[in-house]
């Protein structure tokens, strides 16, 4: 009894590939040429290095991230009634604000007191004594 058995597969149709389905190379790439050859091909506008000016301009209408008064012997941040001296540990910040670098040591308290950052940086505002009187 050496019998094989042939297992019969029904015959699938073969499946027609639509030419909507699968767009011809040569047909891209002369579409490509011909918009570089007639000018119609969009520039890219998008800039990776933004200015100060275009930050502010950008968030003007937000308020700053910090305000710093400065005073004669003192300075003050934001709203607060805490003197701070020139020389104190808090003088580091102003040499950030001075070199426009945002305090890596400090980040962890700019966070937790809920300081915005506008693209990924500090707003600062300078503000002279208020009873200073000088022009």
């Amino acid at each position: 009894m050496s019998a094989a058995a042939i297992a019969a597969r029904p015959s699938q149709a073969l499946r027609q590939r639509r030419e909507s389905q699968r767009p011809s190379l040569a047909r891209t790439a002369t579409a490509k040429t011909n918009n570089m050859e007639n000018g119609t091909a969009k520039e890219d506008t998008k800039r990776f290095v933004h200015t100060q000016q275009d930050i502010l301009a950008k968030f003007k209408n937000r308020p700053p991230s910090l305000r710093v008064y400065l005073h004669q012997n003192h300075f003050r941040l934001n709203d607060s009634q805490e003197s701070l001296a020139y020389a104190s540990p808090m003088k580091e910040l102003l040499y950030h604000i001075k070199n426009r670098t945002v305090p890596h040591n400090m980040l962890d308290e700019f966070y937790s007191a809920g300081i915005p950052f506008y693209d990924s940086k500090p707003r600062t505002q300078s503000l002279p004594d208020p009873s200073d009187s000088r022009p």
